[in-house]
């Protein structure tokens, strides 16, 4: 399966786990956005406050 993948992809089977762990990443930060909407900690960027409208 791997083999398969690695010609589909042209990537080494070395670097199989890269694509898990970089789903893994996405998920994560999917997660914590939408943990800060919903609790009301809000987003800064440089300095200034981002507030999400209702």
């Amino acid at each position: 399966m791997r083999r398969l993948g690695a010609e589909i992809a042209e990537c080494p089977t070395k670097y199989w786990w890269l694509g898990g762990f970089g789903g893994a990443l996405v998920a994560a930060i999917a997660i914590g956005s939408a943990i800060k909407t919903e609790t009301g900690w809000g987003w800064t960027w440089r300095g200034r406050t981002l507030q999400v409208k209702s």
